[in-house]
């Protein structure tokens, strides 16, 4: 349908989601080469084609030596090739070396094939990105029990990263933020964690090579008025915008929803990022919950929904929740925030 004549696909999630394989990108390119005749081959290193013919025992691997130039070795799969897709998640070197041995060629992206077959979850990859949500909830209870006023945030950071590793995780990611700066939606300076402030915990981890990503804020200790007005507002907004999530919809759509609680709650202006992004392989993927993104949203996406508002010099909230998008509406798959008490 993309009337191409090949596909090439590097280190990437793209990768590991066509073949299984999980390897670590490097210098040296390993590339999947897919042609349209139904010819598909493994580019790699010949000192790593055993351990790679180990992991992928069904693919057809094409070696190289170190003083060869990897792209030649599969030049004449792409002799009389037009038109090429690379996956998006490619180096420029890599894009750079396969536009070296098909000078002729159009080179496009790969997103077109790539995504569709991406976005809807299977039931063996919702069991993945499942058991990551609930790894990151243990960790994070957890974490926050052992946690003491005056510990840095930089240091309960560390704490949940160690126990998300130890909890057979991978790649685990963590942001917290206390007090001014969780004004920052990305996060500021390292400050102690202090009664009266704000804590806001952004993060995830992959099993299986499918990740989690949920955000919570809590006070220490009691909340002023602003604080509960605040979170109010937000959890209003995530309520809407689930509510609203459906086969059908537009993502540009579900952003709105979110955007109007907040703004008729006097803070629009301080909502300042997308709504979410889809959730998978990797933390951030298509589709993009944001305005201007008139894609129409699928039965088996996940996404992630995840309203903030971020008052300058004072605090921000953000509460950000994973939800798959059934045939009849949406579920949320992690533990969702309800009121400031729970």
């Amino acid at each position: 349908q993309e009337e191409l004549d090949a596909m090439v696909i590097p280190v990437s999630t793209d990768l590991q989601y066509l073949t299984g394989l999980n390897l670590k990108k490097t210098e040296r390119p390993i590339l999947l080469v897919i042609h349209r005749s139904g010819e598909a081959v493994l580019v790699c290193p010949a000192f790593e084609s055993e351990r790679i013919a180990s992991q992928a025992d069904d693919l057809t691997l094409l070696v190289y030596e170190e003083d060869d130039d990897p792209f030649s070795v599969f030049a004449h799969l792409l002799a009389t090739a037009t038109r090429i897709a690379i996956s998006e998640r490619a180096w420029f070197a890599e894009f750079w070396g396969l536009r070296a041995i098909a000078p002729s060629a159009e080179i496009v992206g790969g997103g077109a094939i790539m995504e569709p077959l991406r976005w809807n979850k299977h039931v063996d990859e919702l069991l993945r990105i499942r058991h990551s949500i609930a790894t990151w909830h243990q960790v994070l209870e957890r974490a926050l029990a052992q946690t003491e006023h005056g510990v840095r945030a930089s240091s309960l950071r560390d704490l949940i990263i160690h126990d998300l590793v130890e909890a057979g995780g991978r790649a685990p990611s963590c942001t917290v933020t206390v007090g001014p700066s969780t004004a920052l939606p990305h996060g500021g300076a390292d400050l102690p964690i202090a009664h009266g402030e704000t804590l806001l915990i952004d993060g995830g981890v992959a099993f299986d090579g499918y990740r989690s990503d949920i955000t919570r804020t809590y006070f220490v200790g009691e909340p002023s008025d602003k604080h509960r007005d605040v979170l109010a507002a937000v959890l209003a907004a995530q309520s809407a915008a689930i509510d609203a999530l459906r086969p059908g919809i537009s993502a540009e759509a579900v952003d709105k929803t979110a955007r109007s609680v907040i703004e008729d709650a006097g803070y629009g202006p301080f909502f300042t990022h997308r709504l979410g992004h889809g959730l998978g392989m990797d933390g951030h993927e298509p589709p993009y919950l944001v305005a201007g993104n008139k894609q129409i949203l699928q039965a088996g996406m996940v996404v992630t929904i995840e309203p903030g508002v971020y008052l300058p010099g004072e605090f921000g909230v953000r509460i950000e929740d994973d939800v798959l998008i059934t045939t009849t509406g949406a579920k949320c798959l992690s533990e969702r925030v309800h009121s400031i008490d729970a």
